[in-house]
């Protein structure tokens, strides 16, 4: 979100939802949360990371 603020670039706009997901959520919910929102951003990655790939497909 800070990167947004330093380019002056709105993460999302008009009527597009953002959301904020927490990184340890369960993989089948965090996968559901993210094809039902317009953008989305994960905070507190850290070991979990390595479930993202298989959400993201690669």
């Amino acid at each position: 979100m800070a990167c947004a603020a330093a380019l002056k670039t709105p993460l999302v706009s008009r009527n597009e939802i953002l959301t904020i997901l927490p990184g340890p959520l369960e993989e089948k919910e965090l996968e559901q949360r993210l094809l039902n929102t317009d953008s989305a951003a994960i905070i507190k990655v850290g070991r979990t990371c390595l479930k993202f790939g298989e959400s993201f497909g690669t």
